[in-house]
């Protein structure tokens, strides 16, 4: 049975390396210097050339930083503008309830007032005033319905459901 020599890759580098040195040595020593000085300088003309290529590179990636960057602040801002009329807006509604809301209330009791002062006088007999049982009925109902439907078309107004939207309708 035999054994393996275990291969040492850092004694394999360095003869690799070594070898490739005196090869480039072999191949300078049969340049002139005149060849080696232009083979440096276009050498150092590649890699000047390199580096104006790189900081072009970043010069563009940064400016498209800088754009990204502007352009999000402005979606930022327009989104706030947008955040802050949907508030006045709301608010103005709100305003707007609030002032309808009373309105309809003092109406609604004008009524009440008017119609009880007309059901009071009659049945009263009061100033040669007489309704008939009908016509009391029918104000009766009228006014109750009247009541409940103006309450009802005012809480639906002041208190909409959350998932609809008054405006979208």
């Amino acid at each position: 049975m035999e054994t393996k020599k275990p291969i040492d890759l850092l004694a394999l580098q360095d003869k690799l390396k070594q070898e490739e040195q005196s090869k480039s040595l072999a191949d300078a020593n049969s340049l002139s210097e005149e060849e080696i000085a232009s083979y440096e300088k276009a050498q150092r003309e590649v890699n000047i050339e390199r580096l104006r290529i790189e900081n072009e590179d970043l010069r563009l990636k940064l400016n498209i930083q800088r754009e990204i960057h502007i352009l999000e602040q402005q979606r930022l801002i327009l989104e706030n503008n947008t955040r802050n009329l949907a508030n006045e807006d709301q608010k103005q509604d709100t305003q707007e309830r609030k002032k309808y809301a009373q309105r309809i209330f003092w109406m609604l009791c004008s009524w009440l007032v008017i119609v009880l002062a007309a059901i009071v006088t009659s049945g009263s007999k009061a100033w040669d005033f007489h309704l008939s049982d009908a016509i009391v009925l029918a104000l009766i109902g009228s006014m109750t319905a009247n009541v409940a439907g103006f309450f009802f078309a005012v809480v639906k107004y002041l208190f909409p459901e959350k998932g609809s939207n008054a405006k979208d309708k």
